[in-house]
């Protein structure tokens, strides 16, 4: 990943990569209750630790639609446009100077 060449598409592939850790490690809290009689372990017995949880996995899901959009989004214009290149898009789908992007509206 390091030595790469930074384009929109694989910036893109690193951002679903960490989502998808992300997804992954809080799963881990529900799978340990599952397999503990329905126990709710240590973080998922306190109202904060359990609000915590639920608005990583909610979070983690919005930004993986998110994150699949931007990258049919660039794959749609790279078939449209073969020769040019996805620096238009890359204002689409990253944040601005004001730190919005113009996709979040979508989620």
């Amino acid at each position: 990943f390091r030595f790469k060449k930074r384009d929109i598409s694989n910036t893109i592939y690193k951002f679903i990569t960490l989502n998808d850790t992300i997804i992954c490690v809080a799963v881990v809290p529900v799978g340990v209750a599952f397999l503990t009689n329905r126990s709710s372990g240590s973080l998922l017995s306190t109202n904060t630790g359990c609000t915590a949880w639920f608005y990583l996995w909610v979070i983690g899901v919005r930004l993986s639609i998110f994150l699949v959009i931007c990258l049919c989004s660039s794959r749609t214009y790279s078939l449209m446009r073969p020769f040019s290149t996805q620096k238009n898009l890359a204002s689409l789908c990253c944040p601005g100077r004001n730190g919005h992007s113009a996709l979040i509206p979508l989620l």
